[in-house]
């Protein structure tokens, strides 16, 4: 296949064709060859998503939780209501997580067998 007007031959790579792993990574840069600003402001943007998204709602909860002292945190969750709940989650979890297992897997082995036919004929 030609490369289309205008684009550049050598980083082109026709998909359906073999090309050596050398030849295909050839044009590709490392991570570490960006430039240090560049990095650190990814991390610094990943490191602001993570404290506002995932930090600052759990430290909201945390604190009103124990807003009112440890002990009256833990006399609720002790209590029968609280306990009841908490049985309830794990009986569901119990029961979701190995059928999700074998939902998957069941999903994986049916895309695995269908790919491998499609590749055979």
């Amino acid at each position: 296949m030609r490369p289309a007007e205008g684009e550049n031959q050598d980083s082109s790579v026709s998909v359906g064709h073999w090309v050596p792993v050398a030849e295909a990574t050839a044009n590709l840069r490392r991570a570490t060859e960006d430039p240090a600003w560049a990095r650190r402001l990814i991390i610094g943007i990943a490191v602001g998503f993570l404290g506002i998204f995932l930090i600052v709602p759990l430290a909201s909860v945390f604190a009103e939780a124990l807003g009112k002292g440890v002990g009256l945190y833990f006399a609720a969750i002790t209590s029968a209501e609280a306990r009841s709940a908490i049985r309830l989650t794990l009986l569901a979890a119990a029961i979701a997580v190995p059928l999700n297992l074998a939902f998957g897997l069941a999903r994986r082995g049916r895309s695995r067998a269908s790919s491998f036919a499609a590749r055979t004929c």
